[in-house]
């Protein structure tokens, strides 16, 4: 409106992404990415630079960068992390560290662990930038979960620019085990080098924050870590449940933990058969063959068609990290979720009233979900409060503001 006055801009803002968006298609990480671009914009002088990888390249110059890094690592006595060695382009580096020199910023955003190998390089030139490095999920942990569970490895969003080779070479059980052990220790070292270079880091889920500020009071890293979940904002009541009408499940199979969700839900309606309904929503990049009362939907435009009144989120986690954004959204609706712990980590809901401890309460549920009225609605009744109390935009814009204030740190 006329006369209106902009609020004042605090600062210059360099921001370094590992990846480009699609912002057509709001999702997970990328909708987190959307809010965080919205609060950086609305509040500093930003520019945005993008960190090129290997896989998109494909450049003999990009990969003999990544294999002299690699060497490099290994004399310094450390395992050279192989995803982050994927963002090694020599050239890509040399170009961004000569235009932050001749144009400097009060902060620097770097987007995930993978920048390790280019703030290393922007050690060496002394910078006065506060940096601010978004982890989203603790990667070493993810690793090392995958490990033990046998789930194989994903390229998640670099997927499509990886050769078919590769892709098959990281599903492979055996070689998936040792690279996901590799990348375990290499991350391990990763994170604690950025605690030593980084002012302050970000993840998602406050379990990961606190497990990793353990190990930064054990090496001496002086980075702040601080846990800032997705902004959420509830768009419905919470749902009365006078009926059960179906189970949902919504997220893209291109992720390692949707497509191990989607394979043991499928395997749970063939074994027991159940008259309830599951419908699949998410862009899916496998061939599923779904038994009767399963359908695919494909990308939901609209989150409103696959929260409908007397729906079920069913989502039985299978690999732990991070928060599952999918549970926030479905408690937003007005939706009740069924999961297990790993569903509901970092959430602090142990008193939730559809946690499924075991097997025999997942089948209860879902071979009777008319038995389970009264617990759907006071569970959609827990998830709706929780999300008008912890998950507000008021709370993610304040802490990003608090994170990002120039004058902290350096």
């Amino acid at each position: 409106m006329p006369g209106e006055s902009k609020p004042m801009l605090r600062g210059k803002l360099t921001a370094l992404w590992t990846r480009d968006v699609d912002s057509s298609r709001l999702a997970g990480r990328v909708k987190m990415i959307q809010a965080i671009r919205e609060e950086i914009s609305n509040n500093y002088h930003a520019e945005h630079l993008r960190l090129r990888n290997v896989l998109e390249e494909r450049k003999l110059r990009s990969l003999m960068g990544s294999l002299l890094q690699a060497l490099r690592t290994v004399l310094t006595g450390h395992l050279p992390s192989l995803q982050c060695l994927l963002f090694c382009d020599n050239r890509n580096h040399k170009l961004i560290l000569r235009h932050l020199r001749d144009n400097p910023a009060d902060i620097l955003y770097c987007d995930g662990v993978r920048c390790f190998y280019f703030l290393q390089r922007l050690s060496r030139m002394r910078s006065k930038m506060k940096i601010v490095v978004d982890m989203d999920d603790l990667m070493s942990r993810r690793m090392e979960l995958l490990q033990r569970s046998g789930l194989g490895l994903s390229l998640g969003y670099m997927s499509d620019d990886a050769p078919r080779w590769v892709m098959r070479f990281l599903t492979h059980p055996l070689l998936a085990s040792l690279i996901a052990g590799w990348e375990t220790r290499a991350l391990r070292q990763v994170e604690d080098e950025i605690g030593r270079c980084a002012d302050n880091i970000v993840l998602i889920s406050p379990v990961e924050a606190a497990e990793l500020t353990r190990r930064f009071s054990k090496s001496g890293a002086k980075a702040r870590v601080i846990a800032i979940a997705p902004p959420v904002e509830t768009v419905a009541p919470p749902g009365r449940y006078t009926h059960f009408e179906r189970f949902a499940f919504i997220g893209t199979d291109s992720l390692l933990q949707n497509y191990s969700t989607i394979a043991r839900l499928i395997e749970l309606w063939k074994q027991w058969s159940p008259a309830a309904t599951l419908d699949i929503y998410g862009a899916m990049n496998h061939h599923w063959s779904p038994p009767p009362g399963i359908r695919f939907h494909g990308y939901a435009e609209n989150l409103s068609d696959v929260y409908t009144d007397g729906t079920v989120l069913l989502a039985p986690g299978v690999l732990r990290g991070g928060l599952k954004t999918k549970v926030l959204e479905a408690f937003a609706f007005g939706c009740a979720v069924a999961g297990n712990e790993i569903t509901f980590e970092g959430l602090g809901l142990e008193d939730y009233p559809q946690l499924l401890d075991n097997e025999a309460q997942l089948s209860d549920v879902i071979l009777y979900p008319e038995s389970h009225l009264d617990t759907f609605r006071r569970a959609a009744f827990t998830g709706s409060q929780l999300v008008a109390r912890s998950f507000s935009k008021l709370s993610f814009e304040k802490a990003w503001k608090d994170i990002l204030a120039v004058g902290e740190g350096r």
